[in-house]
């Protein structure tokens, strides 16, 4: 219907219709929505350390050894300065972290990937398949990079050195259980000033004179039995100049021996006998 004069005959309702409806749609209702914009993919530097001990030196480095990555370096201090070089990668964030070893691998001295390297971001592991967006919101990452044997033996280490650190904790709580039993037992004196070294591991051991009287020690392998004899003749405040011979299985002890010298061990008792001028 191109004019109102064709719309004259129409019924007046259809007519009121027809008049209000537009002739032609507007453009914009079949155009397509607009675009949202592709947020642009932020890229990532992370920065690798390779991490080894001398056991990989002697015995791993050489069955990884490459000429075409090494070239002419053979002094074993250059070996090191290149081992020790810190190596950057950048990628996106949307990377998985085994694009960013692979790369690194390629450009490092050692073929990384060889060593089924375990990856560590400050104590926190990382995995390969992990991304470089679940690292947290950086911009650069810092990595250590360690052989598989590598990782093995320092948890090993630690394991070690925790166990050595519990067992410190352990004879620390001894001793104070034992100082605790002696304190409650009237004819017991106790070392005020252990006969021993922080650097070395304390050897308790008792003195008893032949009233019954019990003195807890704490001295160390390297300690001579002439250092135990005075400090015990301290304890028990014997008069000055007195003699006191220390046995131990009914056996005299030297007074030049060292504690180590002897079968003494932890938790083991002294005689002493004082000895007639």
């Amino acid at each position: 219907l191109d004019s109102d004069t064709d719309t004259r005959d129409l019924d007046p309702s259809l007519r009121a219709v027809i008049q209000s409806t537009p002739t032609s749609l507007s453009r914009t209702s079949n155009s397509p929505a607009p675009r949202t914009p592709r947020p642009a993919l932020e890229r990532v530097q992370i920065e690798f350390q390779f991490m080894y001990d001398p056991e990989f030196l002697t015995h791993e480095l050489p069955t990884l050894w490459d000429p075409r990555r090494w070239g002419r370096i053979r002094s074993p201090a250059t070996i090191e300065k290149k081992l020790q070089e810190h190596v950057a990668v950048v990628v996106f964030t949307t990377d998985v972290v085994a694009v960013a070893v692979a790369a690194y691998s390629d450009i490092f001295v050692v073929d990384v990937l060889a060593t089924d390297p375990v990856l560590m971001d400050r104590s926190m592991r990382v995995f390969p398949t992990s991304t470089l967006a679940s690292l947290g919101d950086k911009l650069a990452v810092y990595i250590k990079v360690f052989p598989r044997t590598v990782y093995n033996r320092m948890r090993e280490r630690e394991a070690v050195e925790m166990a050595r650190v519990e067992g410190e904790r352990e004879q620390a709580r001894r001793d104070l259980e034992m100082v605790r039993e002696l304190q409650h037992t009237g004819d017991t004196q106790i070392l005020s000033e252990p006969v021993y070294e922080q650097s070395t591991q304390g050897i308790r051991i008792k003195i008893r004179d032949k009233a019954g009287r019990d003195t807890l020690l704490l001295v160390t392998a390297a300690t001579k039995v002439q250092a135990v004899v005075e400090n015990y003749c301290k304890l028990a405040q014997l008069p000055p100049n007195t003699r006191v011979r220390l046995e131990f299985d009914d056996e005299a002890l030297d007074p030049n021996d060292t504690i180590g010298s002897t079968e003494i061990e932890d938790d083991d008792m002294l005689t002493a006998y004082c000895i007639e001028p």
